[in-house]
């Protein structure tokens, strides 16, 4: 199976942030490769809308930015106190909160691609936490 469109446009979004944050240029050749396979579906005269890459780059990026900080913690010895001193468990979980919610938006872009295009298949993310 090739990569869909709405999955092409979110990875080309999140290749663009590494390039950027990363300073890494081996990942040119990947956002190449990505590129070209979009050029694919604009031969098909699919419409791809610039602000589809516009918006989900700022979630990706509101993402990576709440992660990052997170992250930077994982390497403690005691990472629940590390998380308590960096963040406080309060502000810990409402970040979680935030990224959740952002992933969802990501969802909801992808699946609007997916709809608006006709390529792709509609992501369903649960709240599994908010179950019963």
């Amino acid at each position: 199976m090739e990569i869909t469109l709405p999955e092409l446009i979110d990875r080309i979004t999140i290749l663009e942030l590494k390039i950027e944050r990363l300073n890494a240029p081996y990942i040119k050749d990947e956002l190449l490769e990505c590129q070209k396979a979009l050029a694919k579906f604009k031969e098909r005269k699919i419409e791809i809308k610039d602000e589809w890459f516009k918006i989900l780059k700022e979630v990706n990026g509101k993402i990576w930015d709440l992660e990052f900080e997170v992250r930077e913690i994982m390497d403690a010895d005691d990472v629940w106190k590390a998380a308590e001193e960096k963040f406080g468990f309060e502000n810990l979980g409402k970040r979680a909160q935030t990224i959740a919610k952002l992933v969802i938006d990501r969802a909801n872009i992808k699946n609007e691609i997916a709809q608006k295009t006709g390529q792709g298949f509609k992501e369903v993310k649960t709240d599994y936490c908010g179950q019963k």
